[in-house]
């Protein structure tokens, strides 16, 4: 579910699985818990509905070691957040001159922390040396990025897009374009813990279609 805080800054929680950033372009290919449909097969060990039920696309990210992965979703690609559940924020990293998103920005992971102003405070103050290169690229097309929660079948999704409930997930806007991924692991003091990981723009083109 999504909260808003006094910052103005929102809040992703999922039901105890994983968060699931995905294009717009390719959402609706996510089924979530629900087994898959038209003869389709997935390749999966873990089974979130016992170990004779047939193998779903939350299952496929219920398996992912470590903080990140891709996903093959449809022919895109989705990123699986994995490790800990935690709630998560999008943070924009704008130009110096305070415009424009196209600096990519930073998924925020709160593992633990007093207070947001805590959590912003070290988000500020990361240095650059912190950033370890995850060797993985994200394209994103023209349509939004979703933030959802893994277990949610992406058609129900698009539904609730369409009568305004945005509740269910985090809608983040990017220039279309190739964004490489790279994670820091903050611990500023004893009680401030969050796993960070940065979109940075490698390449930036209107015409960038993840589905293809």
């Amino acid at each position: 579910m999504l909260g808003r805080s006094e910052s103005g800054l929102a809040w992703m929680n999922s039901e105890g699985g994983p968060l699931l950033l995905v294009p717009g372009e390719c959402f609706s290919s996510w089924g979530g818990i629900c087994p898959p449909t038209d003869g389709r097969q997935i390749e999966a060990t873990f089974r979130w509905d016992g170990a004779d039920s047939p193998a779903c696309d939350y299952d496929r990210a219920c398996d992912v070691d470590g903080y990140l992965a891709l996903l093959e979703i449809g022919t895109g690609q989705g990123l699986v957040l994995g490790g800990d559940p935690m709630s998560t924020a999008w943070w924009p990293r704008v130009a110096p001159d305070g415009t424009g998103a196209d600096r990519g920005g930073i998924l925020i992971r709160w593992f633990y922390a007093n207070s947001e102003a805590d959590v912003i405070e070290a988000v500020e103050r990361v240095p650059e040396a912190a950033w370890v290169d995850d060797g993985l690229t994200l394209v994103v097309g023209q349509a939004p990025l979703y933030l959802m929660d893994s277990g949610s079948p992406g058609g129900e999704l698009g539904a609730f897009e369409k009568l305004g409930i945005h509740e269910d997930h985090l809608k983040i806007h990017l220039p279309a374009g190739r964004y490489a991924l790279a994670t820091a692991i903050v611990e500023s003091d004893a009680h401030t813990s969050l796993v960070l990981h940065r979109l940075k723009p490698i390449s930036n083109a209107t015409t960038i279609d993840p589905t293809e």
